[in-house]
């Protein structure tokens, strides 16, 4: 394969945002949510704020030790909350994080909308004759709140997260797939975007666009290399060991870290590490001073 291969890709289209609105919606309003294959299920939340940052736990904050959703042990069974935060969720605490609130998730069956079946895509007559069918969905106690964490820059990457387990006043994210996601309207692309395939890209680059404080990706110069030279530095101080058990006693080494996301992951015993420049910033803080790393390595 000749090295130029990669200038022959199409460039991923970069869509333009209009600013945040400070917009409350009233009762009278349509307010509806849409997935990323089109179906739709109404928010029912008159008094909801656009774009809407809430506070939820960390990790670590609570015993659940689970990262991934599962409605056995966070759905509608075992977990409630309303229409729309309460005042204490909306209040900022040292062991919280802030972030957007950007559409539901059907968190009885939060794949149930989104499943793969073979010989199907998002535009196939079978599924559009089902979707025609249930029209806009009524939303009930089985719909919970979904999350993005705020950001210094436009990541890359999203990771997607559920509001649920609601403890001491804030919620617990738990993460989930994209394509679980109903995305509000502020987040949902005009008419003039017709095409499902560019509707969804629209989705995904605005949930990080509007959870960004700087709307821009970080600065290239040294961002992947650090995260490259992170992972090689960190994962064989406890790899080399082969133990489990070691990454135990490295925590107990740690200082107090509230056991961000960046930190649970690396302490997870896992090569495969994957994170956003904001947790691979906040790992390396926390661990270099254990395993001799320079202090300026985290520094673009």
């Amino acid at each position: 394969m000749s090295s130029d291969t990669s200038s022959n890709t199409p460039a991923k289209r970069q869509y333009e945002f209009p600013p945040q609105q400070d917009h409350i919606i009233q009762p009278s309003e349509d307010d509806v949510a849409t997935s990323m294959l089109g179906d739709r299920v109404y928010v029912s939340a008159p008094g909801r704020k656009l774009f809407r940052h809430v506070w939820l736990w960390k990790t670590g904050y609570t015993k659940d030790t689970t990262t991934s959703f599962e409605p056995e042990t966070h759905g509608p069974g075992v977990s409630k909350q309303s229409p729309l935060p309460d005042d204490t969720e909306l209040q900022p605490h040292n062991k919280a994080m802030e972030m957007p609130e950007i559409g539901l998730v059907f968190a009885s069956d939060p794949s149930r909308f989104h499943e793969e079946v073979k010989g199907q895509t998002s535009r196939s007559k079978s599924r559009q004759i089902a979707r025609d069918k249930r029209g806009i969905m009524t939303r009930n106690d089985t719909w919970f709140r979904a999350y993005i964490k705020v950001t210094d820059y436009v990541q890359s990457q999203a990771k997607i997260s559920v509001g649920c387990l609601l403890f001491d006043g804030h919620l617990r994210p738990i993460t989930t797939e994209i394509g679980h996601v109903f995305f509000y309207k502020e987040f949902y692309p005009g008419a003039s975007i017709e095409n499902a395939k560019e509707k969804s890209a629209y989705m995904r680059q605005a949930i990080k666009f509007y959870s960004a404080k700087i709307k821009r990706p970080q600065p290239k110069p040294g961002a992947g290399e650090t995260a490259s030279m992170a992972s090689q530095a960190l994962v064989p101080e406890v790899a080399v060991a082969g133990d489990p058990m070691d990454c135990v006693q490295m925590e107990d080494q740690l200082p107090p870290h509230e056991n961000d996301d960046g930190v649970s992951i690396f302490l997870a015993f896992d090569e495969n590490i994957t994170l956003d420049d904001e947790d691979m910033a906040s790992l390396i803080e926390i661990v270099q001073p254990q395993i001799g790393m320079p202090s300026n390595f985290n520094q673009s």
